[in-house]
């Protein structure tokens, strides 16, 4: 029989043929208990085993860099994410070259180093995450030399300084305007010292490093700069205009007292009777709107200049050299003026933009009479009028806020909030001293002539009435009224205000109108002519000459008496020499007279005026030297 042994685990050999069944039982009850609890703990050791495996690599993250192709000594800056609440630096790589990385809750900055043209990848880990991102190199063509920006931005910055200084000076700036640009005159003269002083320090290799720098963004500050002066232009033209029309009543303006050598869009603004106020404000606004997009777009590019800008001249910044810092504050002085120059701009719109709002009528109309009278085929001449009122906090929700408007208040809000958060950002030594305006609660209004290519005259009720308006080049407008009818008309017309740039809604008015009928009074002018006149001569040699006339009835007459400055003399009656006709005729609403002498190479003619003291001044028809008289009836 085959032995039978139990072999444990633990080394030791059993043999049961040799135990009696007592023992063997015993035995094997003490043994089982101990295999179960081994191998228990091997499937346990095991899986500590597999616990505890190495970790898996971290995985990488692609960023994508918005700048297509970058050059040494650029700051870029893309978006991660990371998402750390304070700044953190890593080292990365470019190439083989080290960088530093600065993170900014989810934006990392990067200066680029000194390398060839060419493609390299970027990479670094920041809180346990691997990034990498392919960038392309290319060297800035023509760099100039150091002293080249140097000097121009320093220029640039002193005018800017001085314009603050007049403005402190100004009789027309109000007292906050005058603070706030004697606080910024100060402050920014005294960081253009500093950094003027710096500057000089540098040695040769540092200032090749400022040259470089500024090579790369000076382009996006000089975009920003353009944009801001071509802003100012069209804000000069509109503060003119403001101006005239001080000098200007509810009706016309000469435009003789305008001379003013602007863009052609501008000079015709400027030189209408009537000024299109809509039209230079639109002009305004699309200048700011389109200097503040420049504003945020180009800051946003600039965001990174501000790591390299130090707190204090001297300073080594957190990305760059001491040159790079210096390049940087120059940079941002000059994005700091513009800053307060866009914003003082943006106040100034809040302050003086107006919108059509109520009120609208014609100023040929009597703020006295309730109908608007017309002598038959009568020409009237005026402009259109209306209350404005500057903006108010309603205005962005109103539904009569045009679309123009509503999309500039718009941006307005969006600009607000991106440029506050520059202002945040920005050195404590560079922020401009001027305010972001809010829009006012109550409304202002103001009294304004309106272009006629804002104001519609239509819409005549009576049939009747042939109603004629014709808009002239400078704005204003002639009306005509007149009738076939034997009988006085009355009718009504409406004006009608339209702009939906400015007003959603626009402004109506129905006007009240008569036209009176076209009578023939000629036999009334001829009765009011007889009897007894008084002729002055002016000119031609015949000043202070005076007649008298007696007119009959049936269009006869005589001179009666004559003198010159030395003597008079009666002329008797029937005086060969002295016999005349006269007669009456109508052309359209006026009344002639027309009066030759019977035997001598002389007539006059005029317009009767004053009826029924008639006067008339009379000019020759033929065969007087003078240049009029002025005859009245006695």
């Amino acid at each position: 029989m085959q032995e039978e042994h139990l072999t444990a685990n633990f080394g030791v050999i059993i043999n049961f043929k040799e135990m009696n069944s007592r023992l063997q039982s015993k035995l094997i009850c003490a043994i089982i208990p101990l295999l179960i609890t081994f191998s228990l703990s091997c499937k346990k050791s095991e899986s500590k085993i597999e616990d505890t495996e190495p970790d898996k690599p971290a995985p990488v993250t692609r960023i994508v860099i918005e700048n297509t192709t970058s050059a040494p000594a650029e700051i870029i800056q893309f978006t991660i994410a990371e998402n750390a609440a304070a700044q953190q630096q890593v080292t990365g790589k470019l190439g083989t070259e080290e960088v530093k990385v600065v993170i900014n809750q989810n934006i990392a900055y990067v200066m680029m180093p000194g390398l060839a043209d060419g493609n390299y990848e970027l990479s670094f880990t920041s809180g346990g995450k691997n990034y990498t991102g392919a960038v392309q190199l290319k060297a800035v063509a023509n760099v100039k030399t150091a002293d080249f920006y140097a000097s121009g931005f320093q220029d640039s910055i002193a005018t800017f300084i001085s314009r603050l200084e007049r403005v402190a000076e100004s009789s027309t700036a109000t007292s906050i305007q005058k603070q706030d640009a004697a606080r910024d005159a100060g402050t920014y003269s005294a960081a253009l010292k500093d950094f003027n002083e710096q500057y000089q320090k540098l040695p040769a290799s540092g200032k090749l490093e400022f040259a470089q720098f500024m090579a790369v963004h000076k382009p996006v500050v000089d975009e920003l700069v353009q944009a801001n002066l071509e802003m100012t232009s069209a804000f000069a033209q509109l503060q003119e205009i403001s101006r005239l029309k001080q000098q200007q009543s509810i009706g016309i303006v000469s435009s003789g007292k305008i001379s003013s050598a602007r863009t052609s869009s501008t000079a015709g603004i400027l030189n209408s009777k009537i000024f299109d106020l809509e039209e230079a404000q639109k002009e305004a606004i699309t200048r700011w709107l389109k200097s503040s997009y420049v504003m945020s777009r180009n800051i946003a590019k600039l965001a990174g200049v501000l790591y390299a800008g130090p707190v204090i001249a001297g300073a080594v910044p957190v990305l760059g050299t001491l040159a790079v810092g210096i390049a940087a504050g120059y940079l941002i002085i000059q994005v700091a003026e513009s800053v307060s120059v866009n914003l003082t701009a943006m106040n100034d719109l809040i302050d003086q933009v107006l919108l059509p709002y109520e009120g609208l009528t014609l100023s040929h109309l009597s703020t006295s009479a309730t109908v608007d009278l017309f002598e038959n085929q009568q020409v009237k001449s005026g402009n259109g009028i209306a209350t404005y009122k500057l903006f108010d906090q309603s205005d962005n929700t109103s539904p009569s806020t045009g679309s123009f408007i509503k999309d500039f208040l718009g941006k307005m809000v969006e600009y607000r909030t991106s440029i506050g958060n520059f202002l945040e950002k920005i050195p404590a030594r560079f922020k401009p001293a001027v305010k972001l305006r809010t829009l006012a609660e109550a409304i202002q209004k103001r009294v304004k002539p309106v272009h006629n290519k804002y104001v519609k005259i239509d819409n005549v009720s009576n049939p009747q009435v042939t109603f004629t308006v014709e808009e002239l080049s400078d704005g204003t407008y002639k009306i005509t009224a007149n009738t076939q009818e034997k009988t006085d008309q009355s009718f009504t017309y409406d004006i009608t205000y339209s702009n939906t740039d400015f007003s959603a809604k626009g402004l109506k008015k129905t006007i009240s109108a008569k036209v009176k009928a076209d009578v023939d009074s000629i036999a009334l002018y001829k009765a009011a002519i007889v009897g007894d006149w008084i002729n002055t001569w002016y000119g031609g040699g015949y000043d202070n000459t005076r007649d008298k006339y007696h007119l009959n009835a049936f269009g006869t007459g005589q001179r009666t008496y004559t003198s010159d400055a030395n003597r008079g003399s009666d002329i008797p009656d029937g005086d060969y020499y002295n016999t005349l006709t006269w007669s009456v005729s109508k052309i359209g609403n006026d009344y002639y007279l027309y009066m030759p002498f019977n035997n001598r190479n002389i007539a006059f003619g005029g317009k009767l005026t004053g009826y029924p003291n008639l006067q008339v001044k009379s000019f020759p028809v033929y065969g007087s030297t003078s240049i009029y008289t002025i005859m009245k009836r006695q």
